[in-house]
């Protein structure tokens, strides 16, 4: 059986938990082993060893893994380590979602996510994963927790302007707002750190910060959610991956719905996108003439906005993808706006 599976690809659907993940393979059905292992290095090896020996050495084997955060990804790069050729693949949870529903399943369990997970492998051959560079997974880490203070700041902002009949309970919000400002400006200084570090994270910046309307906060959030924007085959790939491709809504005659954003991407990258949209409409430069443009042509206002907001991020692609600054008539170039950060 082994020597028939040679010219086969066998997929292992691995559903992870905190501290187990469950492994099922795909093999000539179906159905195939399905065995639990532990979610440590030593674990992970012990899982493609399994696998090897059921489908046999020198078989072709893929791995699928939903996409659930920090456990997901230090699993795949633990079997990266152990059996690199296994080139693992991870998946959106709602890609998941819609294909278990697709097959009709009554029951949610361990196993059963893995063994739909194998099959989806075997079905749709996802592309491997890509572990970001160090340096991406360092700047993901400090802006996520920039995000989180800055969102506390908000609402503890909220409550002090909503005034209290307490002395004690003022002085006490005062203090954990300096303390979150802060905080933040640690963090901002941290940031700026980490991407002055590396010489070509830098002039990735650099050049996307000449984009009218893209400051140095859109422009780091944007490669810490999605790492190297050249990592992307076309701008199409991108907007979709990033959440702000048009989603079209028609059927026959009848039935013509109004296009809108897709939005299931990064809602991260999409807010930084919205407010650096709102800014570059004001400025005297050919983005805002595109979304006047947009608005004159009977397009709403938010749809003109998610226009711009598509058309900065292809930019920041195709500049880097090109290696160019971005050419504005009307707006000098900011590329020096990086230059304190190499001090």
């Amino acid at each position: 059986m082994q020597a028939e599976r040679v010219n086969q690809t066998a997929w292992i659907g691995i559903d992870v938990a905190k501290g187990s993940v469950d492994a099922a393979l795909h093999l000539d059905g179906p159905l195939g082993s399905v065995a639990t292992f532990e979610r440590t290095p030593a674990g992970m090896a012990e899982l493609a060893r399994w696998a090897r020996r059921e489908v046999g050495e020198e078989a072709a084997l893929r791995a699928v893994i939903e996409a659930t955060g920090r456990y997901s990804l230090e699993a795949i790069g633990w079997l990266l380590e152990a059996d690199a050729a296994i080139a693992p693949a991870c998946v959106n949870p709602l890609h998941a979602k819609r294909f278990a529903q697709s097959l009709g399943l009554r029951n949610k369990t361990d196993e059963v996510d893995a063994r739909m997970l194998a099959r989806l492998g075997a079905e749709r051959s996802p592309a491997p994963y890509e572990p970001p560079a160090p340096v991406f997974l360092e700047l993901r880490a400090l802006v996520r927790e920039r995000r989180q203070l800055v969102d506390e700041h908000v609402r503890l902002s909220n409550r002090i302007g909503e005034g209290t009949d307490s002395t004690f309970v003022r002085r006490q919000r005062s203090r954990r707002l300096n303390t979150l400002e802060r905080d933040i400006e640690r963090l901002d200084a941290e940031i700026a750190r980490v991407a002055a570090s590396d010489e070509s994270l830098r002039a990735d910046l650099a050049r996307m910060t000449t984009i009218p309307g893209v400051g140095i906060v859109t422009a780091i959030t944007v490669l810490a959610e999605l790492g190297d924007l050249r990592r992307f085959a076309s701008g199409r790939q991108l907007a979709a991956f990033a959440g702000v491709s048009p989603r079209r809504h028609e059927s026959g005659s009848s039935v013509r719905g109004r296009t809108s954003m897709c939005k299931k991407g990064n809602p991260t990258v999409r807010s930084v996108l919205y407010m650096s949209a709102v800014t570059t409409k004001r400025l005297p430069n050919g983005m805002a003439t595109i979304y006047e443009r947009l608005i004159a042509n009977g397009k709403a206002p938010k749809a003109a906005l998610g226009a711009l907001m598509r058309k900065q991020l292809l930019l920041m692609r195709a500049l880097l993808v090109r290696g160019e600054d971005y050419k504005n008539p009307v707006e000098k170039s900011r590329r020096g706006r990086l230059e304190t950060l190499a001090c």
